[in-house]
């Protein structure tokens, strides 16, 4: 044990983690099996509004950050041997929906975090990854990341939203986009709606291209 947090936290140190009781484990047995049940017939988007009521049920100290994420990653990992009883054949979204929320109930600031994949060499089956983070500071430090992003491609942005289907739609004016983009402190500012922006012009472009696909489909069909 001593060795395997050595490897996850980069110390020497060993840190004494809380053992949550029986009673406490049965509980979590029984509040993942419910879960997982929520999921399968309610779908992602129900369990992850069931995930953001819960409150916390029992409350453990701990001496440093590194203690809290140790006990996190111990609580990840008997969570995810309960989801492969209970359903081994769970994907991401189930998973993290899951692991968040058995967190949230120690009190952790768990959050469920979707993504999607930004290069072609990443897996072509999945279009978007789930996971989870804890962090106090999860808000702040993405939208820090946001900022860095938009400053530093900011030529990219340009390209990707001049000539969109948002300004087409009149929702974005490229002349005043133009003018924030010129501006790092503007762009910082408006870094959160920029990032909107093009993740929607992103859908927007891959639906046309598919739609596209579908109509040359339909018409080589026609003809045969």
């Amino acid at each position: 044990m001593k060795y395997y947090q050595s490897l996850i936290s980069g110390k020497s140190v060993f840190y004494l983690l809380p053992k949550p009781r029986f009673n406490i484990k049965i509980r979590i047995i029984l509040f993942v099996w419910r879960m997982v049940s929520r999921f399968q017939k309610k779908g992602g988007q129900a369990t992850l509004q069931q995930v953001d009521k819960i409150s916390t049920q029992w409350k453990f100290s701990f001496d440093s950050e590194v203690e809290e994420y140790l006990f996190a990653r111990e609580m990840n990992l008997f969570v995810q041997r309960l989801i492969n009883l209970r359903h081994r054949k769970a994907l991401c979204l189930e998973r993290a929906s899951i692991i968040c929320g058995a967190l949230r109930l120690f009190g952790l600031p768990a959050q469920v975090v979707i993504g999607r994949k930004r290069s072609m060499t990443a897996i072509r089956g999945f279009e978007f990854h789930a996971w989870v983070v804890v962090s106090k500071n999860y808000n702040l430090q993405m939208s820090a990341l946001d900022e860095m992003y938009v400053v530093q491609n900011r030529q990219q942005i340009r390209e990707l939203l001049s000539h969109s289907f948002l300004v087409e739609a009149q929702i974005i004016d490229p002349d005043r986009l133009a003018k924030v983009l010129k501006s790092s402190r503007k762009t910082a500012t408006l870094a959160i709606g920029i990032v909107l922006c093009c993740m929607v012009e992103i859908w927007l472009q891959n639906l046309s291209r598919n739609l596209a696909k579908q109509e040359v489909n339909g018409g080589i069909n026609h003809l045969l």
